[in-house]
């Protein structure tokens, strides 16, 4: 079996199972029809940022004369492999820490300690198998690879904290509230977060730009860990710090856009030149 075919089947094993359970994740316990309407409403709204990034994917899609391919592969992978994956990793990586650190830690720290290391990688990592799958390996495919897997991976996160876990009234009157929270914070979330991160590894492979390329990678981590900490809690709150958060974000991503963009690259010497 080839390298290329290996990856895709890997690939299809781990969408099958990331699928299963993520659609499983939707039970609510003793649900009624009037939680899962209130549930799918809170979905729907997610696409005040859902419809505007779609727009903007498919002005890059032109300009980088991008394949539907990868776009749809990436979202995809996004949402039934890179986020129930990370969701039990992180569960363990929290083991880990409060066997550790202890109990104490972990309630205040754990989802900063976990989070930012074991998402950005895992989601990097699947994405490029993706692009090794599909043989391509040029910055602009690692961008979008990058924006559309964050994309993906972004939605069923915000599902999942939108969507009551049991049933009670109290559940239900936090739906909207929290799907508003979720969209609040969606302008420089994760679908900029592995953008930025995508384009850092690209870079590091090129010789001439291999110092922006460790710059980004920091910051996306430095950042997420700012994000998930206790320093940062929005709480429903206006929070000038996550505007910070936000604007810094913004800022790398530009530049990140500027590297796919403005720069001459050589083909890089990475996993993706491997023989089939």
């Amino acid at each position: 079996m080839s390298k290329r075919n290996f990856g895709k089947y890997l690939l299809l094993a781990l969408f099958c199972f990331g699928f299963e359970i993520t659609v499983q994740s939707l039970y609510i316990e003793k649900g009624s029809f009037t939680a899962y309407k209130a549930s799918f409403q809170g979905f729907l709204l997610l696409l005040v940022y859902i419809i505007p990034f779609g727009i903007f994917i498919n002005y890059l899609r032109k300009k980088y004369n991008t394949r539907w391919l990868l776009i749809v592969l990436s979202t995809l992978i996004g949402m039934f492999i890179s986020c129930p994956i990370c969701s039990y990793a992180n569960e363990g990586g929290e083991i880990l820490i409060k066997n550790i650190l202890g109990k104490n830690i972990i309630e205040s720290w754990g989802a900063a300690f976990t989070a930012p290391f074991i998402e950005e990688i895992l989601k990097a990592v699947f994405l490029v198998i993706l692009l090794y799958v599909l043989n391509l390996d040029s910055i602009k495919d690692f961008f979008i690879a990058g924006m559309c897997g964050g994309i993906g991976f972004q939605f069923i996160e915000d599902c999942a904290y939108i969507m009551p876990q049991k049933m009670s009234e109290k559940a239900l009157n936090e739906i909207f509230p929290l799907a508003i929270q979720r969209i609040s914070t969606s302008i420089t979330s994760h679908w900029m977060y592995t953008g930025i991160f995508m384009v850092a590894l690209y870079l590091i492979f090129q010789k001439k730009y291999r110092g922006a390329a460790y710059i980004f990678l920091i910051c996306v981590v430095a950042l997420h860990f700012i994000w998930n900490s206790p320093l940062l809690d929005i709480n429903g709150k206006v929070n000038f710090a996550s505007g910070l958060i936000s604007f810094i974000t913004f800022i790398l991503f530009l530049l990140a856009y500027d590297f796919v963009n403005n720069k001459n690259y050589e083909k890089p010497d990475t996993l993706l030149d491997i023989e089939n």
